[in-house]
């Protein structure tokens, strides 16, 4: 069953113990400055969806918000209903436990660099005053260069902006991202690290990566993530209300944003390739507004060619829609059939997915990576 527990709480590198099918890990997260705490809702958030899609009993050796347990109930029924589970795991804790917190508090945003953070950032500028990175999350950084470059980036939006840089490093994503997945996985994580820095900031912003039109299960959902709230920390969910033609719209008004863009999955951490999947779209979503020539962020011309041979992935649909309505309304003719030859194309979840969480328990179970 998933047991979790706190081995060290010192205010700059937190470490637990994560048991889950009888094998014990040790993971962490360290912080830039000394602002974390041990708080038992950050357990409960990594726990919850992997004692539901496991049907196994959660195990808290901490107190957990009142809040959040008054609400546990709830999160529980839409991660039920996503993974068509009827059996509601047991939850063991040590009791309720009201967080305490200094009175002057900030409210800080996660900031991967990415589109839609950085719409978040453009359009709530005034409502936050921290950004929180997490190094090596949501991309690999293979080595202190690629790391130091990529926070130069973050450095300079900070900056411009105004806003203080707090860095975090976790390995957490070993102990939830191997039987969950990115897909189901990352909101948890964000979840829990917010709960983390709750002594410092008393509210925390998460960044939709999907829409109004097309909302569908993901980790980090408008439903999920402010269920995760608790006394001492507010966490918000948003930026549902553009697609990511017109969020990169607002961007360009911006062009500390738009020039330090990191959306690459595929390359170093630090420089987006323009071959992948995601440089690739994000590209023609430029070119579809007309800011793709002279944008920083890309060295690499896009290549038409291989684009036509792109899938779409989950909410991506209204977004080509999008991209081709601008491609049509500034007359890029080629750009525009290369899209229309994308939306033929059927989407890669529907022919990929099952085998993707097929070899993701199995490595979880036996691998232990």
């Amino acid at each position: 069953m998933p047991r979790m527990r706190f081995l060290s709480e010192d205010p700059r590198e937190i470490r637990i113990e994560a048991s889950l099918w009888g094998e014990t890990r040790e993971v962490y997260v360290r912080c830039s400055e000394p602002v974390l705490v041990a708080r038992g809702e950050a357990l409960l958030a990594l726990s919850t969806y992997l004692g539901i899609a496991m049907e196994e009993p959660i195990e808290i050796e901490a107190g957990i918000s009142p809040q959040v347990l008054s609400r546990w109930p709830e999160i529980c029924e839409i991660f039920e209903l996503w993974e068509m589970k009827e059996r509601r795991p047991e939850l063991k804790h040590l009791g309720a436990s009201v967080p305490s917190t200094p009175e002057e508090r900030g409210a800080g945003l996660f900031f991967s660099g990415g589109v839609d953070a950085a719409y978040s950032l453009a359009r709530h500028s005034q409502e936050v005053d921290t950004l929180v990175f997490v190094s090596g999350f949501d991309t690999k950084l293979p080595n202190l260069q690629a790391r130091a470059a990529r926070m130069e980036k973050i450095k300079r939006v900070a900056d411009v902006f105004d806003k203080r840089l707090i860095e975090i490093e976790t390995d957490l994503k070993r102990v939830l991202l191997g039987p969950a997945g990115w897909q189901m996985g990352h909101g948890s994580i964000m979840a829990a690290l917010a709960h983390l820095l709750s002594g410092h900031l008393r509210e925390m912003t998460i960044s939709a990566s999907m829409n109004y039109l097309e909302v569908t299960k993901w980790g980090s959902h408008p439903l999920l993530d402010p269920l995760w709230s608790s006394e001492a920390m507010t966490l918000r969910h948003l930026g549902l209300d553009r697609l990511r033609g017109a969020k990169l719209q607002v961007l360009a008004e911006h062009p500390v944003l738009l020039d330090n863009l990191q959306v690459c999955w595929a390359g170093e951490g630090d420089t987006n390739c323009g071959r992948c999947e995601k440089c690739m779209r994000t590209m023609i979503s430029l070119r579809s507004i007309g800011k793709l020539e002279g944008c920083k962020a890309f060295e690499a011309p896009l290549d038409l060619r291989r684009a036509r041979f792109l899938k779409m992935y989950y909410s991506g649909e209204s977004n080509y829609q999008e991209y081709l309505r601008y491609a049509l309304e500034r007359g890029d003719t080629e750009l525009a059939r290369v899209i229309e030859t994308i939306l033929r194309q059927p989407y890669r979840k529907g022919v990929w997915a099952p085998l993707r969480n097929v070899w993701r328990h199995f490595r979880a179970q036996w691998s232990g990576k």
